[in-house]
């Protein structure tokens, strides 16, 4: 960082994805040099202002909400719902609550949280036979245990049903690091590596992958052939070995990254947008 300087700061998402990118790119910035100050700027940034332009401030609850609802309709029924990591519950007690929900699951080992299924994930789906509409993942945020639930969840998915993964865009380096954090002396957000595993089931054609760019990356997957050719496919098993740098470089074709709108046209196969 010795010898860069920081842009004035603001704390509009505007700013970042005006100013601070054209900063870097005019300045031919060597990819250490672009990293340190693209997490020094965020650091000081609300995290609403890294969602995508015509996407600030909308959050996972809300794409919970907005599928379930869509779901509820085009199949004219109650529909069942599972979540992997519920905690205190800010999304399942709601979800619980809800007038279209039939079945609402979570699962956590946590003897402290709201979760029906006090286990792990991996215990939970050796012997779970129920089918779900909306699964929404937000377990522990590392990849190779997000890409399990993931698959488990592709399992138990009813036609035509979607899958949430949250966590999948980090921010910074930091973020990103696989090491769960001691979280009451490092005051930090913590997305874990998750993002690897949508880079992985990005590389699978017979699945459809696209994150929101909201609320530090909502992945949405679907049980379909892969929906648009993309400009950067990592090849099978490259995410393991994936550093944060290649993808901080290459976030936006590895997690195929869209705004809400271009969201519910994705969902919808790109014809028409999700109708609620």
């Amino acid at each position: 960082m010795e010898g860069a300087v920081l842009p004035p700061f603001h704390t509009t998402a505007e700013y970042w994805h005006e100013n601070v990118q054209a900063y870097i790119s005019s300045h031919s910035l060597d990819h250490s040099t672009y990293t340190d100050l693209r997490d020094a700027v965020i650091s000081r940034l609300p995290a609403a202002a890294l969602d995508g332009p015509g996407s600030i401030g909308l959050t996972r609850t809300d794409l919970i909400s907005t599928l379930s609802t869509w779901r509820s309709k085009s199949t004219s029924r109650k529909i069942n719902y599972l979540e992997i990591g519920c905690a205190g519950g800010e999304n399942f007690t709601p979800m619980s609550e809800s007038p279209i929900i039939d079945i609402a699951h979570c699962v956590d080992p946590d003897p402290k949280s709201v979760s029906t299924h006090k286990m792990t994930s991996s215990n939970f789906f050796k012997t779970n036979i129920q089918n779900y509409d909306i699964i929404f993942v937000d377990g522990l945020h590392q990849w190779s245990t997000a890409l399990s639930d993931i698959a488990s969840s592709l399992l138990t998915l009813s036609p035509e049903g979607v899958i949430i993964v949250h966590d999948s865009n980090p921010r910074t380096s930091s973020a990103a690091s696989p090491t769960v954090p001691n979280f009451e002396v490092d005051k930090v957000a913590w997305n874990g590596d998750v993002y690897k595993a949508i880079v992985e089931l990005g590389s699978n054609p017979n699945v459809d992958v696209a994150t929101g760019y909201f609320d530090e990356g909502c992945a949405v997957v679907i049980d379909r052939p892969r929906s648009k050719e993309r400009l950067l496919v990592p090849r099978e098993g490259a995410a393991e070995v994936l550093s944060y740098e290649v993808f901080d470089r290459n976030r936006k074709e590895f997690l195929n990254l869209l705004d809400w709108e271009e969201l519910m046209y994705w969902i919808e196969g790109e014809a028409q947008p999700v109708k609620i």
